[in-house]
């Protein structure tokens, strides 16, 4: 008889999500729509109080 090696289980790898920034975007109305608070979202791109966005710039949006 073959013995079949069981996995061990794991969790899945968190998959994160990314936004890509658009015109008049602010960290409040993407942590907002996102449904994260703007310090989850600062801690989750390393970025400080004074951080200015860029359009085209893509942030990661933390579990929630």
């Amino acid at each position: 008889a073959a013995r079949v090696a069981q996995a061990k289980a794991r969790p899945a790898a968190a998959r994160a999500e990314t936004y890509r920034v658009r015109q008049g975007d602010t960290l409040w109305t993407i942590a907002r729509r996102a449904g994260v608070s703007v310090a989850k979202l600062r801690e989750a791109n390393d970025l400080g109080s004074r951080s200015r966005l860029q359009p085209g710039q893509r942030l990661v949006i933390p579990a929630r």
